[in-house]
């Protein structure tokens, strides 16, 4: 009778632990679904701040957009102003800058005669030193690269 009892103990006190540890078991599976739940809520909470300020954030760009228009258009108009107004100093200037143009052209022509005058000059030049060179020998062309490279220098 006493081992029964022993027994029946033991067995209630081994009930027992199993459903201690079962109610751990699910209150650990609770605590989780409650953190999942959390972060759910938390979630949704930041889905729909995003959302909002995307919304916030596209109705201020096209705010700014309609605005920059506006501008763009002052702008435009602006600048079609300032256009007349410099076509017609243009138009003055290029009347008065005629002579000033010509000018220019003659100088122009005058550096292209010069440069083609120097052009011929150096290759004559150019030319009598080749004709020079293949007058001389190895020695009297060496003597004279030394003399060019003194020179120089």
């Amino acid at each position: 009778t006493q081992s029964k009892a022993a027994a029946l103990k033991l067995n209630s006190d081994v009930n027992l632990l199993m459903k201690i540890d079962q109610l751990r078991k699910e209150r650990t599976k609770t605590v989780k679904k409650i953190k999942t739940a959390e972060k759910i809520k938390t979630a949704e909470k930041t889905k729909t701040a995003t959302q909002k300020s995307v919304h916030t954030l596209v109705e201020n760009a096209e705010e700014e957009e309609k605005e920059k228009e506006k501008e763009k258009e002052k702008e435009k108009k602006k600048n079609n102003e300032k256009e007349k107004e410099k076509e017609k100093e243009d138009n003055n200037e290029d009347e008065k800058n005629a002579d000033i143009r010509v000018t220019y052209i003659f100088i122009e022509i005058k550096k292209t005669f010069k440069i083609y005058y120097i052009k011929q000059y150096l290759q004559k030049s150019v030319d009598n030193i080749c004709q020079e060179f293949q007058e001389l020998t190895t020695s009297d062309i060496e003597k004279k690269l030394e003399k060019i490279v003194k020179e120089i220098r």
